[in-house]
């Protein structure tokens, strides 16, 4: 069943803000947990720092670590960055579209960031 994970992680940084990002960003770091609460943890912190931008400055960098880590795991963090306005990945998106086993999902995702900030798309918030 499920230990709703996401939902403590978030509670756990609403009451202790930046140094619950820290134990998150080390859990998630040691490598040694299981690809639904790596999710759980990253929800957690794409949930929070889109309420708490004062937090970004510590999310970020977790969130970017994290999208070098795999082409699928990049394209469900990119769409918030993409609300973010974070662009610090642009580079990467652009090398990961160049694989054409992308699953189509993520090819979408990752064209969108990438179009976005190169400016050759409105954000979609301001269409």
């Amino acid at each position: 069943g499920s230990t709703n994970l996401d939902a403590w992680a978030v509670a756990g940084i609403e009451v202790d803000g930046a140094g619950a990002v820290d134990r998150i960003d080390r859990a998630l770091g040691r490598g040694a947990i299981t690809p639904e609460r790596r999710a759980d943890l990253i929800l957690a912190l794409t949930v929070t720092g889109t309420a708490r931008p004062d937090l970004r400055p510590a999310i970020a960098p977790i969130l970017h670590r994290e999208s070098m880590l795999g082409a699928e795991r990049a394209g469900a963090i990119a769409p918030t960055l993409y609300e973010w306005k974070d662009w610090t990945l642009t580079d990467h998106y652009r090398a990961l579209l160049a694989d054409a086993q992308l699953d189509p999902s993520t090819r979408y995702m990752l064209t969108v960031m990438v179009d976005a900030a190169l400016n050759l798309i409105a954000p979609l918030d301001e269409g």
